[in-house]
């Protein structure tokens, strides 16, 4: 979900933002995994796949007493549909916690109703292309940092 930063991000370095919105876009679901296994490995955190195929990417990410569910989507703009799916998985895992990481945008019904579709005591990250590829480089950083060092900072997705 496009924050105020993001915006502000996106009218102060507008070539940089759309160096990175092309960059997103092209964003492989098998590159994000393994960055994520990573992640996971040096931080000693189990991991279970649900769905893995070109264009989602569904993992449980489980340590100690902290379960998290991470949805990867590549895909232009989410649906309605795909967020009920998504909070549909986290119901029957009997999990709390999620975050839905898209290389495209959210549909607006999605922003709109928001804590109507998630319900009371699940807590649910809305991370766009936009909002996700500035957290990987920063206020300064450049796109291409992005494929020059081919590791994602994912450490605040894992519980």
């Amino acid at each position: 979900m496009l924050s105020l930063m993001d915006d502000i991000y996106c009218r102060i370095r507008s070539e940089e933002a759309e160096k990175l919105r092309r960059l997103i876009r092209r964003l492989k679901v098998a590159k994000f995994y393994e960055s994520l296994s990573k992640g996971c490995w040096e931080f000693g955190v189990q991991e279970r796949v649900i769905i893995k195929n070109d264009e989602l990417l569904e993992i449980k990410l489980s340590r100690r007493d902290k379960e998290v569910l991470i949805r990867f989507h590549k895909t232009l703009k989410v649906l309605l549909d795909d967020y009920v799916k998504f909070i549909n998985t986290l119901r029957e895992n009997n999990l709390h916690r999620g975050v839905y990481i898209t290389t495209g945008e959210f549909d607006r019904d999605i922003i709109d109703r928001y804590y109507v579709l998630t319900g009371y005591g699940y807590r649910v990250i809305l991370e766009d292309g936009m909002s996700f590829g500035r957290k990987q480089i920063g206020w300064k950083g450049k796109a291409r940092d992005i494929l020059v060092y081919k590791k994602f900072k994912l450490a605040r997705y894992i519980p």
